[in-house]
């Protein structure tokens, strides 16, 4: 089975809003307009298709080009994780915004083996302030 890796390709969020489920991602996930404007609002994503059009991976980037760039969701379909997709669409992120930016992200438990064997460094000085609608 061929994988199409797309940057900025056709997505609809219903099909983002099942690949969010299936990894846990702590957001409303019965809200499509919000998740429209998620895509719309970003700097570039990366969606991942199988040649039968099903998506099975997506990666969404809020950057600046220069310094910084977060990575704000990495999402695989259970059925095809552990086949190198996330590795591959963190290369293709690392490639469009080129070495001189600095990547950062917020990882789940069961995501933390998976960044520290790409070589990503553990942060311990991150704050958040959650939403609260």
């Amino acid at each position: 089975m061929a994988l199409i890796y797309l940057t900025d390709g056709p997505v609809k969020p219903e099909e983002i809003l099942v690949l969010l489920a299936q990894g846990g991602f702590p957001r409303p996930m019965d809200d499509p307009e919000r998740t429209q404007k998620m895509v719309d609002h970003c700097s570039f994503y990366v969606t991942v298709r199988t040649d039968d059009d099903q998506l099975v991976g997506w990666v969404r980037v809020l950057t600046d080009y220069v310094y910084y760039g977060l990575v704000a969701e990495v999402a695989v379909d259970a059925s095809h994780k552990g086949k190198g997709i996330g590795k591959e669409m963190l290369r293709i992120v690392r490639d469009v915004v080129t070495p001189k930016v600095t990547l950062v992200l917020m990882s789940s438990e069961e995501g933390e083996p998976f960044y520290a064997h790409l070589g990503w460094q553990r942060s311990n000085r991150s704050y958040r302030q959650r939403r609260t609608e």
